[in-house]
């Protein structure tokens, strides 16, 4: 993080932008090369699945 000058709270901050509030439930995060950071947490094979509202 430091070689990228990033902060711990705002990797913090996008890890909130992805839903996780823990940062123990992140197994791989990627710094990608736009800026982006891409967050594979250990339930990311259920996320596969596609998702439906409830009641179809």
């Amino acid at each position: 993080m430091r070689r990228e000058l990033m902060t711990t709270q705002e990797l913090l901050s996008r890890l909130r932008l992805h839903g996780i509030r823990d940062p123990a439930r992140v197994h791989l995060a990627y710094l990608e090369p736009n800026g982006m950071i891409s967050v594979l947490t250990g339930r990311d094979e259920e996320a596969e699945a596609p998702r439906h509202p409830p009641g179809r």
